[in-house]
This record gives structure tokens, C-alpha cells and sequence, in this order.
């Protein structure tokens, strides 16, 4: 499979037109050294807290940032699991479950720095209806 290949045909606009250029490198380079899907995955959850934890200390610029990198990383896991053809049932849970919880901590910690927590109960219940 090429590595053009591994991108989702359909996906959000930023996703396919932005994204890609950052995370096809990291695809490349985590298929030549071994590194599976299922850890980039963790890795995606890993920066999604740190930004949740910015926010909660009211640092918006690195949360943001940190928010990009876990997104990118997000799109990373699956490309790679098509790349190197080792997608799974469990993956596909782990990246969903991950990614349910980066939500939800970040809208949860923004909601809580800014001291409205009626927000981000709201904005958590939207996102969760939008999956459903």
C-alpha cells in the first residue's frame, strides 16, 4: 500500500487537506521502527490530558497547540494501522474510547478554569449525542 493511500477518503476538511502533511511523516517513521497503533494511540491520549491540563490552568495557546498535536496523532493511529495492515476490533475501541475521553476532559477543564461548569456539562452532553 503507498502511504498516499492510507489517507480516508472521506474525512473533515482539515483533516484531509492539513493534517496529512504532518502525519503521513509520522506514519512513515513509526512503520520503520515498530511502533504499533494501538501505542500512538496512547500517545494521542497522552497529549489530549496535557491539554486538558493547560486549559484547566488557563494556558489556551499551549492547550490549543497540544490539542493539534493529539488530533494529529489521532489521524496518525489509523493510518498507520491501514499502512502496515494491523487494524483491529480492540484498536478501533481503544481509539474510540481515547478519544471520548480527550473530549470530555477538555471541554470538562475549560468549562471548570473559566468557572462555568453548566458549559461544559452542556458541551459534554452535545458531544456525546453527536456520536450517537
Amino acid at each position: 500500500m503507498k502511504l498516499n493511500d492510507v489517507v480516508k477518503k472521506v474525512d473533515g476538511f482539515f483533516a484531509s487537506y492539513f493534517t496529512r502533511w504532518f502525519s503521513l511523516p509520522f506514519v512513515w517513521i513509526f512503520s520503520k521502527i515498530g511502533i504499533s497503533p494501538n501505542i500512538v494511540t496512547l500517545i494521542s491520549l497522552g497529549f489530549g490530558l496535557w491539554a486538558a491540563y493547560a486549559f484547566f490552568r488557563q494556558q489556551l495557546i499551549l492547550g490549543a497547540i497540544l490539542v493539534q498535536i493529539s488530533f494529529m496523532f489521532d489521524c496518525v493511529d489509523g493510518q498507520l494501522a491501514r499502512y502496515i495492515g494491523k487494524g483491529s476490533p480492540f484498536g478501533a475501541w481503544l481509539d474510540t474510547v481515547t478519544d471520548r475521553i480527550k473530549e470530555f476532559l477538555v471541554l470538562f477543564s475549560l468549562g471548570m478554569a473559566y468557572s462555568m461548569p453548566w458549559l461544559a456539562f452542556f458541551a459534554i452532553f452535545a458531544s456525546a449525542m453527536r456520536h450517537y
